[in-house]
This record gives structure tokens, sequence and C-alpha cells, in this order.
């Protein structure tokens, strides 16, 4: 069971990308506005975690309210996962979203924009657009984004999947802690959403 607690503790660091189109894939780069203009939208994911075995659903609605402060932009989410109901807030700031869950860094990620392949920053890069089948049995073309970083405490290497009309559909996490060696992966899997603009 997840917890914002057992999120600090395991110093669980993920990759979640919202953002929409009007464009289509076959253009080449997608130009897409922030999952922070829409409100009351809302994903549901599977996420699994191979070091515990357990699996769980989060979902993440974006609220309403809206603040700029200095080139950072805040927005309030309510996430529900474990039976618990947690306000917080998204915050934006450069090319990097963190979704943050009472005082506790649930979700990171990084993404420039247009979405095109073969752009590279910093620690990521948009590699291909792939064909992906999600647990809504679906089918959908999404941007595949690599992203690593290091710190003291681990490195982690992400691949995302990035539908530009819906969001993330897809996400393996992969930590490894440089002392013990010790690798958890942590996948998470879109089973609905609800977007309201």
């Amino acid at each position: 069971m997840f917890t914002p607690a057992h999120n600090v503790a395991c110093n669980t660091v993920i990759a979640w990308a919202i953002f929409f189109s009007g464009c289509g894939l076959s253009k080449g780069a997608v130009e897409a506005r922030s999952y922070l203009d829409t409100n009351s939208s809302r994903r549901t994911y599977l996420v699994s975690d191979s070091s515990s075995g357990t699996e769980d659903t989060i979902s993440i609605q974006m609220l309403g309210t809206t603040s700029d402060r200095g080139g950072r932009r805040e927005q309030e989410v309510l996430t529900i996962y474990g039976g618990q109901r947690i306000f917080g807030r998204a915050i934006t700031s450069g090319d990097r979203i963190e979704i943050v869950a009472g005082k506790s860094s649930l979700l990171t990620y990084s993404v420039r924009f247009p979405l095109e392949v073969g752009i590279q920053w910093e620690d990521c890069a948009i590699e291909a657009v792939d064909t992906i089948v999600t647990l809504e049995a679906r089918e959908r073309r999404a941007f595949r984004i690599q992203m690593t970083s290091l710190s003291p405490k681990d490195f982690s290497h992400k691949t995302y999947w990035i539908d530009p009309m819906v969001g993330l559909i897809r996400m393996i996490d992969v930590q490894v802690q440089p002392y013990s060696y010790a690798r958890k992966v942590v996948r998470w899997e879109l089973l609905s959403y609800n977007i309201e603009l």
C-alpha cells in the first residue's frame, strides 16, 4: 500500500506527464499546453512496486485554483490512494513538474516542448513514437521519453510514454540505491481518465 511516508522513505520519484495538444503525432513536432491549464481533470493509474510486491490504484485530480510566482506555477490537486484523500499541489518550474501530496513529493518528471523525436535536454531525451496498448484496451500513439537522474540517495532511470491528447499512459521507473545496490521497479499504467478543459 502506498502512503506519503512510504514514498519519502523509499525516495520514490516517479515521472508523470500530463499534456494536451490539438495536433496529430504525424506532424513531427507537437506543441502542447500544460495540464495546469485544465480544471477537474482526473487520471487513475494502476501502480505496481516490485520491491514490496504491491499494486494500488492512484487517482490524481486537478482542482481549479492556480497561482503564478516568479516563473513558478502552482495548482491545487487531490490524490486518492490507499483509501486516503490527500490535498496537495502541482508545481511547474522550467521543464520540470512536481506533484506534491500533503508535504510529500509524489511525482516528478521533465519534458520540453514541442514534443519531437530526437530532442535532448539535461538528463532527458525523446526517443521515438510507439504504439501502446493500455489497460483500458485502447491502442495509443505516444512519445517515449527517457530520463536518468543520480542523487546521493539513489540512481533512477525512467521511461515514460506521453499521448499528447491524454497525458501519461505508461511509466517504468527503475531505482537503484548506490551502496546496497537494492533495486526496485515502479510501473504506472493508465486505467481511466476524464479530461475537462
